[in-house]
């Protein structure tokens, strides 16, 4: 009520039964008033009477939900149909949506209660509802880890719980393992990788909050590393390695993609010649590997073979050694008897008896060497002889039928048989092939006995002459 004149404060009168002295009147029922204003001298001003009336729509909403945890989202919903409306959300914000949603926070470890209101306006009427809107404040998880990044075989995370007074601790450590303990000490990685480490838990609203530290579970890098006794060599060739690698599980050498061995510290031995390239896989952890690669170079080594012309020589007699080896340079024989060579394929004689070892030793090129021995390679008798039998019997029974002589190292050599006239029955030059079977010129010569003679020529350069009987026996 608007009032100006008169003498000092105001008595407000409606339908001269409600008498106030402040000029608001509110919370009036439906029905007509009229208005009387007094003041200090009881000096009297008659107002314009005044209709209330029931407006056509109330103001009623419903929010749901109405209490939870923080954030919360609410959704309004005004169950009027009021011309327009206004929402005062109780945080200070405000809208002038139908049916509004608000998302309600609460930083505080309290519970918070908003007063939401509705203003529905109808005409030159409104109508306000009021709602209490309760929102539970959230834990505050924390937990704190040795380190977050480990390295193999640290695979122990350490764990402090930082927020030990809530409920329902659910621990997901990232690699499909969980715990329900309030402050689990640690927690083994079985694997490498990166990892989610998280906590759950409740207040006692039922609110929750979950907190998230990244574990990262790796390695330091292999170093693959080795050395050689022998870089180089004639072949066969024997490596030794040894590993010098750092840390590192499990090996693998290879040559030529070749696997060769799985062992740290392996001894091989390379047959053939020709270059190896050596690579050494160092394998760590999580699957890391680091390779080295040296080289080895392999020299050929010669293949000695060689033969003797003869197997049996006289003392003076000139022996072939003839030289069938590959991938050599160099040679050096040695005879057996004290006496050696260098030349390829020599000849040369024995001047003492005996049985004799030869060995021929190679030389390449790169310096690898070789040997063969051949043992008792050659015989040297300390005499010479050619004889005959006194008596055969050339009747054909297979036994003593022919004439043979006996001999050894005999060149060449001429034998004449003659009858007691002194006439020549047999002659022939090829004396170890042709034999007299006791016949002249086919026809059998009788029971009786003969004279030989026999001259030539032994390997040892010495002339001979024999002479001697035999009987021919049927």
């Amino acid at each position: 009520i608007y009032s100006i004149g008169g003498t000092g404060e105001y008595t407000y009168v409606l339908n001269d039964t409600i008498i106030q002295s402040q000029a608001l009147f509110d919370s009036l029922a439906v029905g007509e008033y009229w208005i009387t204003v007094y003041d200090e001298n009881n000096c009297i001003a008659q107002g314009d009477t005044v209709e209330v009336i029931m407006p056509d729509s109330r103001a009623v909403f419903e929010a749901v939900p109405s209490e939870g945890c923080a954030p919360l989202d609410v959704q309004f919903t005004a169950l009027t149909d009021a011309a327009s409306f206004k929402w005062i959300m109780g945080d200070g914000d405000t809208t002038l949506y139908e049916d509004p949603s608000h998302l309600y926070l609460n930083s505080t470890d309290s519970t918070v209660i908003y007063e939401a209101q509705i203003i529905a306006y109808h005409g030159t009427c409104r109508d306000t509802a009021y709602a209490d809107i309760t929102v539970y404040s959230q834990p505050n998880l924390s937990f704190a880890v040795d380190t977050q990044v480990h390295y193999y075989p640290d695979t122990n995370v350490y764990i402090t719980n930082l927020a030990t007074e809530y409920q329902n601790y659910y621990w997901d450590f990232g690699d499909g393992h969980t715990s329900l303990d309030i402050s689990p000490v640690f927690h083994s990685y079985s694997d490498c990788g990166i990892f989610d480490m998280s906590v759950t838990a409740e207040n006692e609203f039922g609110c929750s909050d979950t907190s998230i530290i990244q574990i990262t579970m790796t390695s330091v890098e292999p170093q693959a590393s080795f050395v050689m006794d022998n870089i180089n060599g004639c072949a066969p060739l024997i490596v030794n390695f040894t590993n010098l690698s750092a840390n590192s599980l499990s090996y693998e050498w290879r040559y030529d993609s070749q696997l060769f061995s799985t062992e740290e510290n392996p001894i091989t031995t390379f047959e053939e010649d020709g270059y190896y390239n050596i690579v050494l896989n160092a394998y760590g952890y999580c699957n890391k590997v680091s390779s080295r690669i040296e080289t080895i170079e392999v020299y050929p080594t010669p293949i000695i073979d060689f033969e003797l012309d003869i197997d049996t020589a006289a003392m003076g007699q000139t022996v072939l050694f003839s030289n069938y080896s590959t991938g050599g340079t160099y040679y050096i024989w040695d005879f057996g008897d004290g006496e050696g060579s260098s030349e390829y394929s020599p000849r040369r004689p024995y001047n003492t008896s005996g049985w004799f070892d030869v060995t021929l030793y190679g030389t390449s090129s790169s310096g690898c060497r070789d040997s063969m021995t051949i043992e008792n390679a050659i015989y040297i008798p300390d005499t010479l002889f050619f004889t005959f039998p006194t008596a055969f019997s050339p009747d054909g029974d297979g036994l003593n039928d022919l004439f043979e002589p006996f001999y050894n190292l005999v060149e060449y050599c001429t034998v004449e048989i003659y009858n007691r006239s002194g006439q020549p029955v047999f002659i022939t030059e090829n004396f170890n092939t042709i034999f007299w079977d006791g016949t002249k010129n086919g026809t059998p010569l009788p029971i009786d006995t003969y004279v030989w003679r026999a001259y030539g020529r032994f390997y040892s350069g010495q002339y001979f002459e024999r002479i001697g009987k035999v009987t021919i026996i049927r």
